[in-house]
């Protein structure tokens, strides 16, 4: 195998291999050593510093990626940040800065029922210390420690309409993105094909059957992610 170093060579990642699990470790051991810290510990003007810091911070790096990529060359279509998780990294300081609600909603059912489950069934080809190793996981880590950040340290959170919102907010995007793959001749979100590495979408049948099935699971899948909140509503009304 090539030698992998920060900048070059390949491999060396496996799922549910030791990187994997350490780092989904540390992630969360980080976001709630940070989330409890901010809450406790942190005034409101704090609290909204850090916010932005951390949204900052994960759109930088994809950002910072991409120049890497073209740098040594190797960016292609693919590399577009048109992917869902991209694109909520680079929107995110825009969430933050002028704490806007409304795209929280919308991104609040995006990284906890989709984003999250990158985490778990990582679409990654390079190991430690690779820097699209860490792109990837300060990207799906960090996004679902900073719309919970949202949720715990500034208040928010999603009502029954919000599902709503966001599944219209998906599908939007779900038509734009047909139209950047027939442009440019890639698989952004994965409409013309599967990931090659072990996902959800492999219990789905083939394509473009996976496709329609994973519309069609998304509303459950908000739904289940807004449960904690339903439930805490109901036994508030008793």
């Amino acid at each position: 195998m090539e030698e992998l170093t920060f900048f070059h060579g390949k491999g060396g990642f496996e799922a549910f291999g030791t990187q994997h699990i350490t780092t989904v470790l540390l992630f969360a051991v980080i976001g709630i050593l940070l989330i409890s810290w901010s809450k406790t510990r942190l005034n409101e003007n704090q609290q909204y510093h850090l916010g932005n810091f951390l949204s900052i911070f994960i759109a930088g790096t994809v950002l910072l990626w991409t120049f890497l990529e073209m740098y040594f060359g190797r960016f292609e279509n693919e590399d577009l940040p048109i992917a869902v998780c991209n694109f909520c990294a680079l929107v995110m300081p825009f969430v933050m800065l002028r704490k806007s609600y409304f795209f929280y909603e919308i991104f609040f059912f995006w990284i906890m029922a989709g984003t999250i489950q990158a985490n778990f069934t990582p679409d990654l080809h390079y190991g430690f210390p690779h820097y699209s190793f860490f792109k990837y996981w300060i990207v799906h880590s960090g996004l679902v420690v900073l719309v919970l950040y949202a949720t715990i340290v500034y208040n928010w959170r999603p009502y029954a309409k919000s599902i709503f919102k966001s599944f219209i907010g998906l599908i939007t995007y779900f038509f734009f993105t047909i139209l950047v793959n027939y442009l440019t001749e890639t698989n952004h979100m994965y409409l013309q094909h599967k990931p090659k590495t072990a996902s959800v979408l492999d219990y789905f049948g083939a394509w473009p059957w996976y496709v329609v099935t994973a519309l069609v699971l998304v509303i459950p899948a908000f739904c289940l992610v807004y449960s904690p909140f339903f439930i805490k509503d109901k036994l508030s009304k008793k």
